[in-house]
């Protein structure tokens, strides 16, 4: 058989037929219903291949084990320890907690997880990174880099697609948590649902406009001021507006008010 050379297409430094092609490969194992522990390997080897990482460490946690390290990248040394020295108090610990990215792009000046910071240092690791891995806000996992130096904008971009990749993979093998997030996200859409339309109906009364129009009032400010419409909703019914995005529905409704024919 002969061999194919193929074109490596690279935009902002990031190797774009790597990503693709380690999209592929994932996707691959779970069409054909691999482990979870394969799909997690793969992700974690390929993200070492096209970050410039030292590690890449693939952690979940679930119910009965607690946080595990589901997949790392090849040559680990002693960083795999490192990774796992997280688990109990460290970057990884405080992702799980806070639900957000933890960047450290000088971990040795880092006074937060003194131990881990030392430890970095003397081997070389000046840099950690953990992007979650997430359904709507429920964090299950994350994807932690060690790294000689910071990574770039890009370089994260990349991770957070492969985490969702991992995400997807992750639901796929656990039925019980599809379930259990599938009626959390039912009874959040639900109770979202009737927000709204407390909101158009106290927006309604308050500006002496249709419903309709007020949810046209709403839908626009939540656009405009990058809010969600639940969100915005929320504030509405519970009176806790900020004067800019108050400012912004009276104008809507005011302009509404005084237009030509209406």
């Amino acid at each position: 058989m002969s061999e194919h050379r193929h074109l490596i297409l690279r935009r902002d430094g990031i190797d774009v037929t790597g990503v693709a092609s380690s999209l592929s490969e994932a996707l691959d194992l779970m069409r054909r219903r691999n482990d979870l522990a394969d799909i997690c390997a793969l992700l974690a080897t390929r993200t070492a291949e096209l970050l410039p990482v030292e590690f890449a460490g693939i952690v979940l946690a679930d119910d009965v084990f607690g946080l595990r390290l589901a997949g790392a990248s090849h040559h680990t040394d002693g960083r795999r320890l490192l990774v796992e020295s997280q688990m109990s108090a460290g970057p990884v610990t405080e992702c799980l907690a806070t639900c957000d990215v933890v960047a450290l792009p000088r971990l040795h000046t880092d006074g937060r997880w003194p131990e881990f910071a030392s430890a970095c240092a003397d081997t070389g690791i000046h840099a950690a990174f953990c992007v979650p891995i997430s359904s709507h806000d429920t964090v299950f996992g994350v994807l932690a880099l060690l790294a000689e130096t910071s990574l770039s904008d890009d370089d994260l971009s990349v991770a957070e697609i492969l985490t969702d990749v991992i995400a997807v993979a992750f639901l796929q093998c656990d039925p019980r948590h599809v379930a259990s997030t599938a009626r959390t996200r039912h009874s959040e859409l639900l109770r979202s649902l009737d927000t709204i339309e407390q909101a158009k109906g106290m927006l309604s009364q308050r500006y002496g406009t249709s419903v309709d129009a007020a949810f046209d009032g709403l839908w626009h400010v939540s656009i405009d001021h990058g809010i969600g419409l639940a969100r915005l909703a929320e504030r509405v019914v519970t009176r806790t507006l900020d004067d800019d995005t108050s400012t912004a529905l009276a104008n809507r409704f005011n302009r509404r008010e005084s237009a030509p024919g209406e």
